[in-house]
């Protein structure tokens, strides 16, 4: 998806171009077939005819000129004649019907009602395209899961589409400076989130912003999940304190004997007070994606540390194979390592092998058909 600098850049060739083509494109045929799997790439504008109508043929030389001169995104038609099930599944009651889509086939589509004219297409696909850019979620962090990650967990579990900018070590300096010079870091720190046309900052707030809006803190648990942040928030200290130790090796067997241990027994026995697998109101929250987070991050230090803790290991199951969670963590918007360079353990020279196991352990997704 473009951002919203990217979307300047293209309105201002296109705004100052005339004469040629910025770029040539063609307009594609859409079918049953192929439908789907087309838009769920891209920005695709679509023009739905039907052969027998003048309107349409009087119409389609201006359509396939817009497809050669634009640049917002692909072109495509639908002979409505040859594919019945779109009228249906679109609600196509006029020939021709333009629509676009700009987030898959199903998604926020939105219906073209203006004048027929390049320039009235040319006018509403930028506008559109510059909307999308101003209402689009970016998560800015660094390349790894680490304090990103829960933000990253709750987005999925609401199934909200965001893009990340995830930095370097080495622009992080540069971009730090920006960002605090512009009011977009105010503490010089990431993560940040851009949701909303607000930039927000410092996780756990980012969380709670999320969840709250979105189903994931609900109002009558929210003093209860705060509580389990919390704890959630204190064994994240400690195992940053470890894992970011220069004397690891010789401190991770007290972690994992005297440290983590009674942390761990915390959360089972909270666990053990529920009235479902979930750790408070019977529904999955923040509470539950925080613990998951930070739960799964210690297996990577030692993938035996849950054998006294059945509760734990039954929720982190549960997580998991929770759909959109599963679907994540087997997707490429999920960094590969956990911590950053300066880490004694799971990160991007060396990432820990329990992420493998994980993954192996998730229920296989059904195909196209089955029960």
């Amino acid at each position: 998806m473009k951002t919203l600098s990217g979307v300047f850049s293209f309105i201002f060739l296109l705004r100052e171009y005339r004469a040629e083509p910025i770029i040539s494109l063609e307009i594609i045929s859409l079918d049953e077939n192929n439908f789907d799997s087309s838009l769920a790439s891209g920005d695709w504008f679509v023009q739905f005819l039907a052969p027998w109508s003048q309107k349409c043929t009087d119409d389609y030389p201006l359509w396939k000129k817009f497809a050669h001169i634009q640049s917002t995104g692909k072109v495509g038609v639908v002979d409505v004649v040859a594919n019945p099930e779109f009228i249906k599944r679109f609600n196509i009651r006029a020939y021709p019907t333009y629509i676009l889509f700009q987030y898959g086939p199903d998604e926020n589509y939105e219906r073209y009602f203006g004048e027929i004219s390049f320039s009235a297409f040319d006018t509403f696909a930028i506008n559109a395209a510059v909307k999308k850019a101003e209402d689009m979620i970016i998560l800015r962090y660094f390349k790894s899961r680490e304090r990103g990650e829960i933000i990253r967990l709750t987005l999925e579990a609401c199934g909200l589409l965001y893009e990340q900018h995830l930095h370097s070590s080495e622009e992080w300096p540069e971009i730090k400076k920006s960002g605090y010079g512009s009011g977009m870091l105010p503490f010089a720190q990431v993560p940040a989130l851009h949701i909303d046309q607000r930039n927000l900052v410092q996780t756990m707030s980012i969380v709670r912003y999320i969840g709250s809006k979105h189903g994931l803190l609900p109002s009558n648990l929210a003093i209860e999940i705060d509580i389990l942040l919390g704890g959630v928030e204190d064994l994240q200290t400690r195992y940053f304190k470890l894992v970011y130790n220069p004397n690891f090796v010789s401190e991770k067997d007290d972690y994992l004997t005297k440290v983590l241990p009674v942390w761990l027994g915390h959360f089972e026995r909270y666990l053990s007070k529920s009235e479902s697998d979930y750790l408070v109101g019977g529904v999955l929250t923040v509470a539950d994606l925080a613990l998951f987070d930070i739960v799964t991050a210690n297996l990577a230090i030692s993938e035996s540390c849950l054998t006294d803790f059945p509760l734990l290991q039954k929720h982190v199951k549960m997580v998991s194979f929770h759909e959109p969670i599963r679907n994540y963590l087997i997707s490429s918007r999920r960094p590969p390592y956990q911590n950053g360079a300066s880490a004694s353990i799971d990160n991007e020279s060396e990432p820990s092998p329990y992420w493998n196991t994980l993954l192996k352990s998730l229920p296989r997704k059904p195909k196209h058909g089955e029960l």
